[in-house]
C-alpha cells in the first residue's frame, strides 16, 4: 500500500473529500466525465482500472440509464463509488477475461489513467481486449498524463511515483499516438483533447474496429 494510500484511510469520513480535492490539483475528473458525454450516449459502458470506482461514480450520474462496469486488480475495487448500484458492476478482473466472457456488447471503453502503470509490453494485448468487448461503431477513449517537460508533468511524476509509490512510465504524445494506431488503426484516431487544469491530461478516441 502506497503513501498516500495510508494517509488517505486516516482521514476516515473524509477520505473522499480530501482525495477529490487532492486529485483536482491534477486532473478535473468531472470536466472529463462531461467531454465523454459529448461523444454518445451509450446503452453499456466498461471502464479499464477503474480502480477504487472515482470516475465510474461521474459515469453513473451523467448517464442514468446506462448499465456500467468497472474492472480492475486492485484489493481496493469501486470501494469510493458514491451512487445507486443496480447499473454498476464491479469486477476484479483482467479486461482480456472480461473480453473472453463478454465479447462485443460495449458501446464505450474508458481506459483512464491506468496504462502508464502497466508495462508497454502488455499494452498491445489490452488494446486488442478493448476492442473486443466493443459492439460495431464503439469507442474507446484512452485518458493518459503524457510526457511533456513542464512542471506540472514533473509534480505528477512525483505523486505516482513516490506519493502513490508504484513504478510508472509515461509516454509522450507521439508514443501514445503511434501505439493507438498500430493498435486500432492509422485511422481509428477520432479526436484528441486536453483536460484541465494542465495540458499533460491527453485524452484519444478512437473507433473499434469492425
Amino acid at each position: 500500500m502506497g503513501l498516500g494510500v495510508r494517509v488517505r484511510h486516516m482521514m476516515g469520513p473524509l477520505e473522499p473529500v480530501v482525495t477529490d480535492c487532492y486529485r483536482l490539483l491534477f486532473f478535473d475528473m468531472a470536466a472529463f466525465a462531461r467531454e465523454l458525454c459529448h461523444l454518445s450516449t451509450p446503452r453499456r459502458v466498461l471502464e479499464v482500472g477503474c480502480g477504487e470506482g472515482a470516475l465510474v461514480t461521474h459515469l453513473a450520474r451523467l448517464w442514468p440509464a446506462a448499465r456500467i462496469d468497472g474492472i480492475d486488480l486492485t484489493s481496493r475495487l469501486g470501494r469510493m463509488y458514491r451512487g445507486d448500484r443496480a447499473r454498476v458492476r464491479f469486477q476484479r478482473l483482467a479486461v482480456e477475461d472480461f473480453a473472453a466472457a463478454d465479447p462485443g456488447g460495449m458501446d464505450l471503453v474508458v481506459l483512464c489513467d491506468v496504462l502508464h502503470h502497466i508495462p508497454w509490453d502488455r499494452h498491445p494485448g489490452i488494446f486488442a481486449a478493448a476492442a473486443r468487448v466493443l459492439r460495431p461503431g464503439g469507442l474507446v477513449v484512452v485518458k493518459e498524463w503524457v510526457r511533456d517537460g513542464n512542471p506540472a508533468y514533473w509534480l505528477g511524476y512525483f505523486s505516482d511515483r513516490y506519493i502513490t509509490g508504484d513504478r510508472i512510465r509515461y509516454g509522450t504524445r507521439e508514443e501514445w499516438v503511434q501505439a493507438l494506431r498500430a493498435a486500432f488503426g492509422p485511422s481509428a484516431l477520432q479526436r484528441e483533447f486536453a483536460i484541465a487544469p494542465w495540458s499533460c491530461n491527453r485524452a484519444f478516441v478512437l473507433l473499434g474496429k469492425g
